[in-house]
């Protein structure tokens, strides 16, 4: 199975050290994890070389993909977390999105033969809804189109995002 870990960050020192740690993490787990790509989703006001340190800790599993700095002059870290959403995904069995202070410590073999045998979307209820591509965007549409791409199957929405139950059936 051809795996892929989709990460937004700036291009900071702790965050270049957590893709390395991520990147180290999975070369341990060894099989797919380790042959799995990282596409790191970049964003800052320039596009900057990436220290040689961090290339090398990298290796050849993590891609760099700049979000546009015009745009990100515009929205700020928004940029980022929206560039995951423009990546070709087409080449991956499975699009694991996560954040760059997650580690996966163990194999979760089973969860993801299940996820792609079912064509299904699983995660975990994040601590706020993910960013829309455009202003009017709602996230929740968002995710029903999402869910409708990718599985062909609608998504039950009964929580917002972490700790806030939603008050509307359909937003």
């Amino acid at each position: 199975m051809r795996l892929c870990f989709s990460i937004p960050a700036s291009p900071t020192e702790g965050f270049f050290s957590q893709i390395a740690i991520f990147r180290l993490a999975l070369n341990k787990l060894g099989g797919n994890y380790q042959d799995a790509d990282i596409i790191l989703s970049l964003g800052d006001k320039i596009i900057t070389e990436i220290p040689k340190r961090w290339i090398h800790a990298f290796g050849s599993g993590v891609l760099i993909r700049w979000a546009d700095p015009d745009y990100y002059k515009e929205v700020g870290w928004n940029a980022q977390g929206e560039n995951r959403w423009k990546q070709n995904y087409n080449d991956y069995d499975l699009v694991i999105f996560c954040d760059a202070d997650t580690i996966l410590l163990k194999p979760v073999d089973e969860l993801l033969e299940n996820v792609h045998k079912h064509n299904s979307i699983a995660g975990a209820i994040a601590h706020y809804h993910p960013f829309p591509l455009h202003k009017n965007e709602k996230p929740d549409k968002l995710w029903r189109s999402l869910a409708q791409k990718f599985t062909q199957k609608d998504i039950n929405l009964n929580y917002t995002y972490a700790f806030l139950k939603s008050n509307k059936k359909d937003n």
